[in-house]
């Protein structure tokens, strides 16, 4: 099958490393591939054997995106197009107004912003959600449910356990404007109780963004008054799981709550929306299906963050343990293999059905 994958940028983010394992995985699995998007660290990992067109889409210039693919498509003979993100999924929803083939989307964040326009939600053949919450919340569920399937992020199964001896958490975030409220509260309010608990203590940031300089200049604030590296900031890190692995326990969610997961470590599901709790196999069920978001919570607060934390570090050995089995049931509901095999049923699904109706 010859698969266009389109997507704006092809950098850090969510989005970003799905398109970029999902694109490796169609490809092992012997298909054609194709990758349009604006060129970004993504690429070092990519597979030598994808087709990447570096293209960077644009909100003022559709009419040239939608000539560029359409030239695209014909000239390989594409079978089905695969969109990610807004300006990807209306792009391509005015190209079928040109070219009859099968449009499968993605909805990585919420359906009012990826699929935002009546176009973005009537020409595809069939949308994919990452979480069945967002699908199920959608204010246009009703109208898209019959073409809609929740099929989640897949990873890749990791090899080698934590190895963790001091403790410490990993905090994986954008440094912007609204991710930055949570990471500041970290390391002003919480972070300074913690270290007079567990003076040894540790905390590893990554991530990069606008709002960087503010909390690397808290961070250098922090590691003075204790003299020492208490907060050490990475930027953009193409595999982190080494630095997962050496961390008592990483907070985040999606693809972050997975990828620490199947490193062994005990996560903590929180975003700077909803504060969750540590993934158990009790909780795992719930987390699995909404993309690992508490999505029935409030925002994370600095005393009950601090609480929960304590908590955690007071009886690691007991989350490691409840961990183990969690990790064994995310080895098996989210095999990249598997996973990729779904939506390439979900592509023949598509291609089927408009064959059906050009009858």
């Amino acid at each position: 099958m010859r698969i266009l994958l389109v997507i704006k940028r092809f950098d850090f983010g969510g989005a970003e490393n799905h398109v970029c394992d999902l694109a490796n995985s169609l490809y092992e699995l012997g298909n054609e591939v194709y990758l349009v998007a604006d060129k970004g660290r993504q690429l070092s990992r990519l597979n030598d054997g994808v087709k990447f067109i570096d293209y960077r889409l644009s909100d003022f210039l559709i009419p040239l995106n939608v000539l560029f693919l359409y030239r695209l498509i014909k000239k390989h003979k594409i079978d089905v197009i695969h969109a990610h993100q807004r300006l990807a999924i209306q792009t391509a929803g005015i190209l079928k107004k040109f070219i009859n083939i099968p449009l499968v989307v993605t909805v990585h964040g919420r359906t009012r912003f990826d699929l935002k326009t009546k176009l973005a939600k009537t020409a595809p053949d069939r949308i994919i959600f990452v979480s069945k919450q967002v699908l199920e919340v959608s204010a246009c569920y009703e109208y898209i449910k019959y073409k809609s399937v929740v099929i989640p992020n897949g990873i890749e199964l990791s090899e080698n356990d934590l190895i963790d001896s001091s403790p410490s958490f990993t905090y994986v975030s954008r440094m912007d404007k609204n991710h930055s409220k949570v990471i500041l509260m970290l390391i002003q309010q919480v972070l300074p109780k913690l270290l007079k608990d567990y003076p040894e203590f540790r905390f590893n940031l990554i991530g990069e963004g606008n709002c960087s300089d503010q909390i690397k200049n808290s961070a250098i604030k922090l590691n003075a008054e204790f003299n020492r590296e208490v907060c050490k900031i990475w930027d953009y890190q193409p595999d982190a799981k080494e630095i997962f692995r050496n961390s008592s326990l990483v907070l985040g969610v999606g693809r972050v709550a997975l990828e620490a997961i199947a490193c062994g470590v005990p996560v903590l599901s929180i975003n700077k929306k909803r504060f969750g709790t540590i993934i158990t196999p009790a909780n795992y069920p719930e987390y699995k299906v909404n993309n690992f978001v508490a999505i029935d919570n409030n925002a994370p607060k600095a005393e009950e963050l601090y609480e929960l934390l304590n908590n955690f570090f007071s009886d690691i050995d007991k989350w490691r343990k409840d961990t183990k089995i969690v990790r064994d049931l995310v080895n098996t509901d989210f095999n990249q293999c598997d996973l990729t095999r779904t939506i390439i049923e979900t592509y023949d699904d598509a291609i089927s059905s408009k064959k059906k109706s050009q009858r």
